[in-house]
């Protein structure tokens, strides 16, 4: 595989593009849970139709990669962010539950379509010579950092001039991202995104069977990442009521987290060039079963704030360290394709996204919310135990 060369403002440009795009899309996250309530849906018909959005994004993933190609990606990410605008734009204009569903549905489809297309992409850019981990670090701290930051935008537009028109207004977000993605990927041929693609969906299939068991994994880590954090997102504001938090200290809580997971990505090159990939995953996977078991068993703030720490560490890692691995994967395989193993990487999330809170919500159901946060470390952590047992065998 040839290696690429590439001018060095394209991949700084892909980050930001990324950032923008998830700062549009952390922006709806916040603001359509809040037009549907403003609309006076019930909290039932509310939660099944924000389910949609996971199963949506889920299903965009290996559409995407069978269609990529270095050469329609411009065209694809344009396609993809005129779709997310009109997600922006029409919202406000229907209060059909039918209508808001299949925009809600657009929305997981269109994010999970231009991520696939663009983590492609970022892989298709990595200079010949560069550490993925450094990659990686600056691509994740980019989409973390848009995520911080929404809530903020969001809420500010929304508490100056309404719902509608902070959903009007920001429909910049996603065609400013479509711009910057045009310009960072305008100039990707088959010498460097991957080759020549033939051999239609059924070959892109037959890609996943052979992918490397170290993509599996970073697969496997993904699940895991989201499981864990729409679980405490879903069910941590619960338990902390009970407990005698305030809705403030929850919110105190969420933010160190993602403050910290934001930021630690953006320094994780300097410790993936002392550390193994492999090495960092099976610390952070413990730091993060232990916090994420001690997360539902604290009852005082502080301790819980050390918890949320480590929380953010761990995921802002795992998430470095599983992309990295992904990227090695495709460059040191010559039969890599980085449109499939893109896919399937991301797909991770949105499964975890999809099983996190019903497994979660069972096992509360039954035993409550603490014994299920210790499930679900136990079982995930053995897991990952097991799996590296059988790569070192």
């Amino acid at each position: 595989m040839t290696e690429p060369r590439t001018p060095g403002w394209r991949l700084p440009a892909l980050y930001l593009a990324s950032m923008v795009l998830t700062l549009g899309e952390g922006s709806l996250g916040i603001l359509i849970p809040v037009y549907l309530d403003s609309i006076d849906l019930p909290s039932s018909l509310i939660g099944s139709m924000l389910g949609i959005y996971g199963v949506a994004a889920l299903a965009s993933r290996f559409p995407a990669s069978a269609i990529y190609s270095p050469r329609r990606a411009p065209l694809l990410v344009v396609v993809g962010c005129l779709a997310h605008a009109a997600v922006f734009a029409g919202l406000p204009l229907t209060q059909r539950p039918v209508l808001l569903a299949a925009l809600i549905a657009l929305n997981g489809f269109a994010f999970g379509f231009i991520t696939t297309i663009t983590f492609a992409g970022v892989m298709a850019l990595r200079p010949a010579g560069s550490q993925a981990g450094s990659i990686m670090g600056w691509y994740s701290g980019a989409v973390g950092f848009g995520y911080a930051i929404a809530g903020i935008l969001a809420g500010r537009i929304s508490d100056l001039y309404g719902v509608s028109v902070a959903l009007q207004t920001l429909v910049v977000l996603p065609l400013l991202a479509g711009l910057f993605l045009l310009g960072a990927l305008s100039k990707l041929t088959n010498e460097v995104g991957g080759g020549p693609r033939k051999g239609g969906a059924r070959l892109r299939f037959s890609a996943v069977r052979r992918m490397p068991s170290l993509v599996w994994l970073a697969f496997f880590i993904c699940v895991y990442l989201s499981l864990v954090h729409s679980s405490v997102k879903t069910f941590f504001p619960i338990y902390g009521l009970g407990v005698g938090f305030s809705m403030t200290e929850i919110g105190i809580l969420v933010a160190v987290a993602s403050g910290v997971g934001a930021a630690v990505r953006f320094f994780s090159g300097v410790i993936f060039k002392r550390f193994a990939y492999l090495d960092v995953l099976t610390v952070m996977i413990l730091l993060s079963g232990v916090a994420f078991a001690a997360t539902g068993l604290l009852r005082h703030f502080w301790p819980l704030v050390i918890v949320f720490v480590a929380t953010g560490l761990a995921r802002g890692l795992l998430r470095v360290a599983s992309g990295a691995m992904v990227m090695d994967e495709h460059r040191d395989n010559e039969a890599g394709d980085p449109g499939v193993a893109s896919a399937l990487y991301l797909a991770g999330l949105d499964v975890g996204k999809i099983i996190g809170p019903v497994i979660a919500g069972g096992i509360a159901q039954v035993a409550g919310i603490p014994v299920a946060f210790v499930v679900l470390s136990v079982v995930f952590v053995v897991g990952f135990l097991g799996y590296r047992r059988r790569l070192q065998a």
